[in-house]
């Protein structure tokens, strides 16, 4: 059976590593809005990398919105938004679940709140 004190670590650890995934595929996304709003060109190395980085990512939300276009010619891929947001929100939800089951293991098992910390 493990302490209170070794399932909180555990617990720090799992959030740190779901934090990090998720906020790796959130700046690479958002170098993906930039770069497109900004028509960077797609004969670049660094920007043939971004698209192929964020392709899987994004093919489930191809389609949902078509492209927004401002005055200037700039466009915002309303579909890239949309990834950007779920994936946030999705984090979001995994790292609270994380923690409450971390807490509610430890809350349940000796009954205390002190447990926990």
């Amino acid at each position: 059976m493990q302490s209170a004190s070794s399932r909180y670590k555990l617990t720090l650890s799992i959030t740190s590593i779901v934090r990090t995934v998720v906020s790796f595929a959130e700046l690479v996304l958002m170098v993906r809005i930039i770069l497109d709003f900004l028509k960077a060109s797609s004969d670049a190395l660094f920007v043939q990398w971004i698209n192929r980085a964020t392709d899987p990512m994004l093919w489930p939300f191809v389609g949902t919105f078509s492209p927004y276009e401002l005055k200037g010619g700039y466009v915002i891929q309303l579909h890239e938004v949309l990834a950007f947001l779920v994936y946030a929100f999705v984090g979001y939800l995994l790292v609270q679940g994380i923690t409450m089951l971390g807490a509610h293991r430890s809350i349940f098992r000796k009954g205390k709140l002190e447990d926990y910390r």
